[in-house]
């Protein structure tokens, strides 16, 4: 486990090594303000997106996912989408295997569920119906309001933040970002989402 921490580190270090300044600032302030997140005994809402809805991302990764499942004690997502190199290479070094496809286009499972001693986590490849990796996991909420929620995945070894967004209260679009780190290196770039119906 401290092996794979430290190649992907030194990847991460790498590839952050010619990283604007604003983005070393950004990266900064969104650690200063991870110390207000929550630990969370409940799976939050996500603003309310119910089972079946439909994500379009783009960014790190483009393609679509949809929530099978989503509830306070689980949630799964089924993703249909491509990945850059660098972000296969991140995950092929995380899970220690190769994907099964032999393109950029991937097909993912993620879930998240409580149990008797936290929340867990599973990433299956759907192409093979291979479970990737697996382990325990926390879950953070930091600012929440009706138009506004911020949500963090924090396992032993990668983390991921989801700020999640509505125009107003009472409307159904919903758009969102995702950022990733391992372990406390960010990984460059992000992945932003909007769902549709």
């Amino acid at each position: 486990m401290k092996i794979k921490y430290f190649i992907l580190a030194g990847a991460l270090l790498s590839a952050t090594a010619t990283l604007p300044l604003p983005y070393v600032q950004n990266t900064l302030m969104q650690s200063a303000q991870a110390a207000s997140m929550k630990e969370q005994s409940q799976l939050p809402a996500l603003l309310g997106m119910p089972k079946g809805s439909k994500i379009r991302t783009s960014g790190l990764a483009n393609g679509t996912m949809l929530f099978a499942q989503s509830s306070a004690q689980s949630i799964s997502m089924e993703q249909d989408i491509t990945l850059n190199s660098f972000a296969r290479k991140a995950i092929e070094q995380l899970v220690e295997r190769k994907l099964s496809s032999p393109t950029n286009n991937v097909k993912f499972r993620f879930d998240v569920k409580k149990t008797n001693k936290g929340f867990t986590y599973h990433l299956f490849d759907r192409g093979n119906n291979q479970l990737l990796i697996e382990g325990p996991v926390k879950v953070f909420l930091g600012a929440n309001t009706a138009t506004h929620q911020e949500v963090e995945f924090k396992a032993p070894i990668a983390r991921m933040k989801v700020v999640v967004k509505k125009a107003s209260a009472g409307a159904s679009q919903i758009n969102g970002t995702a950022t990733f780190g391992i372990g406390p290196i960010p990984v460059p770039g992000s992945l932003s989402f909007h769902l549709y119906k």
